[in-house]
């Protein structure tokens, strides 16, 4: 993708304005192993989406596809075409640390 330059000197030269990080196009985070990727599936949503088998999750069958893998690099879809992109779910699986119950009333 390309960025007009005159967007890119806007951005540098508005005070206060900070650059956002891109991934280059959703790719996974660099120097993870399989077992690394998969953990902080399970941190995430995904964790809880059916994967291909019955009582497995999203995130084992991307870990089982890294595994099986000649490079051992993690893979961005299972086999159902199911998101193995955890780095999308960050952020998003924890409530803020002022979150409250309701009473109960």
């Amino acid at each position: 993708m390309r960025v007009p330059l005159p967007l890119v000197l806007v951005a540098l030269l508005v005070p206060g304005c900070e650059a956002l990080e891109m991934r280059g196009g959703g790719l996974p985070p660099p120097n993870r192993s399989c077992f690394q990727h998969m953990s902080n599936c399970l941190d995430t949503p995904l964790s809880s989406v059916p994967g291909s088998n019955f009582g497995q999750s999203v995130c084992v069958d991307c870990y089982d596809i890294c595994r099986g893998s000649f490079f051992q690099e993690w893979p961005l879809f299972n086999n159902n075409f199911q998101s193995c992109r955890w780095w999308d779910y960050t952020g998003t699986w924890s409530a803020p640390s002022d979150a409250r119950l309701p009473d109960g009333d």
